[in-house]
């Protein structure tokens, strides 16, 4: 449930930023859809290091946590240097909603670490 509920957090996020991009002109869609690009691969990535603690039927520890924002946070740098050197794209639009993808990830992470983590307590 915890997932599904961060999964419509974020497609809410991307539908939004989609609807005002359009509204905003060419440069603004190009620069959202390259920002979701980068924010879906990263927040996979992200995600990763739960996924395998709950496949191993670990609980979700403070390791998982860390690590996955780390590696969010590299694969957000990542894919800021790759679509800024190898993309024609409007770099003030690009970082822009790379920047409030963030922050939607960011939230919805913590949000899901922070139930993981009491529903923990409450089974111990």
């Amino acid at each position: 449930m915890r997932l599904v509920f961060v999964l419509l957090l974020m497609a809410g996020v991307y539908a939004a930023a989609v609807g005002v991009s359009f509204l905003s002109g060419q440069d603004a869609v190009n620069g959202c859809l390259c920002a979701i690009v980068v924010s879906v691969v990263a927040g996979i990535g992200g995600f990763i290091p739960f996924i395998l603690a709950q496949l191993a039927k670990k609980p979700c520890s403070i390791e998982a946590i860390l690590s996955s924002t780390a590696i969010r946070l590299l694969l957000v740098i990542a894919g800021l240097v790759i679509i800024l050197f190898f993309t024609k794209v409007n770099v003030m639009w690009f970082v822009f909603w790379l920047a409030i993808f963030y922050i939607a990830m960011l939230a919805g992470e913590v949000y899901y670490a922070i139930k993981a983590v009491n529903e923990q307590r409450i089974a111990k």
